[in-house]
């Protein structure tokens, strides 16, 4: 049984990852999975019952320590998949906000943004990353 509970555990990983990938996509882009509110409850609880159903499965047939391990590496990978994720947006819309401020200010293109400016486009694509978190566009 305990390695039933590991086999599960280790599906629930890329799972979790394309999870974390899914909550930081914007509006228009997420999967219609996180779209209709039903089928984002189906899926939520899913994901819940195969992640932690399977550590509570080691944790049953492998012990506490297992059990512990698993948690926190279900946690671990959670946490760097939404930063990475998080990173790669944010990377995907530093350059979209700095066309913008650079034909606000008229600045031409082969000039380099000044500091405060770079500091400006990233705030703004924290702050559009952040709203695409909460599924507002």
């Amino acid at each position: 049984m305990l390695i039933t509970f590991l086999v599960l555990f280790v599906i629930s990983l890329p799972i979790l990852v394309y999870h974390k990938y899914c909550t930081v996509l914007d509006v228009w882009e997420k999967p219609p999975a996180f779209q209709n509110p039903l089928l984002r409850m189906a899926y939520g609880l899913m994901r819940l019952l195969i992640a932690w159903g399977s550590v509570v499965g080691i944790w049953y047939f492998g012990g506490v320590i297992a059990g512990v391990i698993a948690a926190v590496i279900y946690l671990l990978v959670g946490t760097v998949a939404l930063r990475m994720c998080y990173q790669k947006q944010l990377l995907k819309w530093i350059p979209t906000f700095e066309k913008t401020i650079r034909k606000e200010d008229h600045l031409p293109d082969d000039v380099p943004l000044p500091p405060a400016l770079k500091q400006q486009a990233l705030s703004l694509a924290t702050a559009a990353v952040n709203r695409a978190m909460k599924g507002e566009s």
